[in-house]
């Protein structure tokens, strides 16, 4: 017993003070050209399908900064995620729950896993026997005790094996599969400047992709004679397929350089498109994003020990805020009546399945306003399994508003304007048609609401959305009155209102064209539709994300599937 914790203490010793490997640095810089021959062509600029990426992380509280960097490279890859059209990203601390298994097609881990139920691991399988897709770095294959490391094995293919698995440098270049697409273009020999571990549980149905000869294990502090190295190489990256599902598994990723080496960078790329089972183009395209020089050279050469951000205890509880989104113009009849219920039936399933807390249809439900269409759209809204709140848009109540239009769209979808409040914002649906045709009466009725809103939400402190259908401008604050916005001396009164009482944001349709202005920190964007845009961009929606204490950020969505535009 004595021995074991002399061990034990010894290897943590270890790892405080020298498992950074600190004669390790960046690679040299590589051309663009190297880069490119890697890659070969590029052409698909977006996945065949929307798709949707949970990041998991944690905390790290024994290395130094410069390894282990669970959070900064949390931000660093979900940022790049972000930019790949279609594709929505969440991160889970430390386990996907239930529901982000659920909506996940990629489950992306670098982090040091807690101790797992059995319900997680269950969890863990079943995603991966349905089809989901799986990337695991580095110490994500850490678990202990013994036990666990073989549970943890049959979800990742390979796992810590506890009193006999090791740890250390990679002391040569790694050989890898180059048949295999992950590794296509890639010499057979591959330099990576990092840590692995071997003697891991490995599943007999696994595939190496890539091995190399092991060192002395620990701590290291330079490079060894090539006859130091072990005869038997071990294994550095390697896939499984189970049931439907894909996984891929490195034990490298432990410098936080390594995710700034371009090459290191095609691979996690195109593992994560192999898991999902798609093309890697528009993931490859951000390879070079944040790492091109001046002179099209790309890489680091920061070691990036000096990051005063290291996360080494649980981060504290925050409120983790929410997603909604931003529907435009379904308006059924403007792209062809048959096509338009299509689309808005697919964005119902669409959306379904991304369960946001809240939709809002910025108007224009309908092209023309009538038992049928109004019909046919409530019947179709009924569908979702979020609440659903709809703005009046100009074909609902007519260009030139009348109490007998209003009655009808009253009577056949509901209020035109009101207001919801959803952990702890306000979200102001209001009537643009009662600014752009006013009706005596109507139009005065409304701006008292409005303002009250305002105001109400202004002493509870709560951030404040405006949902309309009219934008209050296309390019300028300053523009001319015409058919895309509102007239510029009701404009006028309703930024200064904007400004006084905190709205964060103005979302709106009408113009079928994805238009998104900022005045004075307020965002105000009208979004892609589902029934014909102007612009050419494809049909769909926004997802966005609120965080108290954060700007709101938004994602476009495409519409799944091919529609055929027509009347």
């Amino acid at each position: 017993m004595i021995a074991r914790i002399i061990a034990l203490l010894s290897f943590y010793t270890l790892s405080l003070a020298s498992a950074q490997h600190e004669w390790q640095k960046p690679k040299p810089l590589v051309s663009t050209a190297h880069v490119e021959a890697i890659m070969g062509p590029l052409t698909a600029d977006a996945p065949t399908e929307p798709r949707h990426i949970v990041w998991v992380w944690g905390y790290d509280g024994g290395h130094r900064p410069g390894a282990h960097d669970y959070l900064r490279v949390r931000d660093l890859m979900t940022g790049l995620l972000e930019k790949v059209p279609d594709v929505t990203v969440e991160t889970a601390y430390l386990f996907p729950s239930k529901a982000q298994f659920e909506k996940a097609d990629l489950v992306a881990m670098y982090l040091h896993l807690p101790q797992l139920t059995n319900a997680q691991y269950s969890d863990f399988k079943a995603y991966v026997q349905k089809g989901g897709g799986v990337v695991a770095l580095h110490e994500t294959a850490i678990i202990r005790p013994a036990e666990e490391g073989k549970k943890l094995a049959q979800c990742l293919g390979m796992a810590w094996d506890e009193g006999r698995s090791d740890w250390g440098a990679i002391f040569e270049d790694i050989t890898v599969k180059q048949d295999h697409t992950i590794f296509r273009g890639f010499p057979e020999k591959l330099r990576i400047v990092d840590e692995f571990y071997w003697n891991l549980n490995q599943l007999e149905d696994v595939q190496v992709l890539g091995h190399v000869r092991t060192g002395r294990p620990g701590g290291s502090r330079g490079l060894i004679p090539p006859n130091e190295l072990s005869k038997q190489a071990s294994p550095m990256f390697w896939i499984l397929e189970r049931g439907k599902g894909r996984v891929f598994g490195t034990t490298t990723g432990h410098n936080t350089f390594t995710y700034y080496d371009p090459e290191f960078r095609i691979i996690l790329f195109r593992a994560m498109a192999w898991a999902m089972r798609e093309k890697a183009d528009p993931f490859l395209k951000l390879v070079g994003e944040g790492i091109t020089n001046e002179q099209g050279m790309l890489g680091t050469i920061n070691t990036m020990r000096d990051w005063k951000g290291k996360l080494r205890r649980p981060p504290e509880p925050v409120e983790q805020g929410f997603k909604f989104v931003q529907m435009c113009d379904t308006q059924l009849g403007m792209g062809g009546y048959a096509h338009d219920v299509e689309a808005f039936e697919r964005a119902v399933v669409q959306i379904n399945a991304l369960n946001p807390d809240l939709v809002f249809i910025c108007g224009d439900l309908v092209q023309d306003a009538n038992d049928t269409s109004f019909r046919d759209f409530n019947r179709i809204k009924a569908k979702f399994k979020i609440p659903c709140h709809c703005a009046a848009g100009n074909h609902d109540v007519e260009n030139q508003l009348t109490l007998k239009s209003l009655k009808q769209y009253r009577e056949k979808v509901g209020k035109d304007y009101y207001t919801v409040e959803h952990k702890g914002y306000t979200f102001a649906v209001a009537n643009t048609q009662l600014w752009k045709a006013p009706v005596r009466d109507e139009s005065e009725k409304h701006d008292t609401w409005f303002i009250q809103t305002l105001a109400e939400a202004k002493s509870k402190n709560q951030p404040i959305i405006v949902v309309t259908h009219y934008p209050l401008f296309a390019n300028s604050p300053l523009e001319g009155e015409s058919y895309m916005n509102l007239p510029l001396a009701k404009r006028k009164e309703l930024l200064t209102l904007f400004e006084d009482f905190g709205v964060i944001a103005h979302l709106s349709g009408h113009t079928h064209r994805y238009i998104a202005n900022n005045y004075k920190g307020i965002q105000l964007v009208s979004g892609e539709t589902t029934s014909r845009n102007f612009d050419q961009r494809p049909l769909g929606f926004r997802l966005w994300s609120a965080v108290p204490g954060k700007e709101l950020s938004h994602s476009f969505v495409r519409l799944a599937g091919q529609l055929k535009i027509g009347r």
